[in-house]
């Protein structure tokens, strides 16, 4: 052996420690178990909770877009973007709303500072999958249909 041992997954130990107290553990009897203080036992359930409570609400929220919700009333910190692409539109472009960014074309956000290819793909994949779309994105696909058409 190399002298020392892995570190354990901190995810799965959170996860176990979550598992337990949902057993009926009790969080002094958890302290115990796996050598914590019984407040990081209480901060750990407590993020899981947030955690999965979240999760629920992202998905409460794309269900609510597919059956035709007002996508002014859904807040981009509910839905299933990555970090990098909720930063880059609520904190650089002041965008809180999917109703907001709806407003917007793709060159509009492709000028946003940290927003590239790779978070406009991201986005309209999203969109796509909800039967929206940005400002324009229909004009362009036609556009660059009657492009190809011409070409052929």
């Amino acid at each position: 052996m190399s002298g020392s041992d892995p570190k354990p997954n901190p995810v799965s130990r959170n996860q176990q420690i979550f598992a337990a107290r949902q057993a009926g553990a009790g969080i002094r009897q958890i302290a115990r178990d796996f050598g914590i203080t019984r407040q990081a036992v209480s901060q750990i359930c407590a993020k899981m909770v947030d955690r999965i409570e979240a999760t629920e609400v992202r998905a409460h929220n794309v269900e609510l877009l597919r059956r035709g919700a007002d996508p002014l009333t859904i807040p981009i910190d509910g839905l299933n973007f990555s970090v990098r692409l909720r930063n880059t539109l609520c904190e650089n472009e002041g965008l809180y709303s999917l109703g907001e960014v709806l407003t917007r074309n793709r060159a509009e956000l492709l000028r946003t500072r940290n927003f590239g290819r790779k978070s406009l793909r991201e986005l309209e994949e999203f969109l796509e999958s909800v039967g929206l779309s940005l400002l324009g994105a229909k004009r362009e696909a036609v556009s660059r249909q009657r492009t190809l058409e011409r070409t052929t």
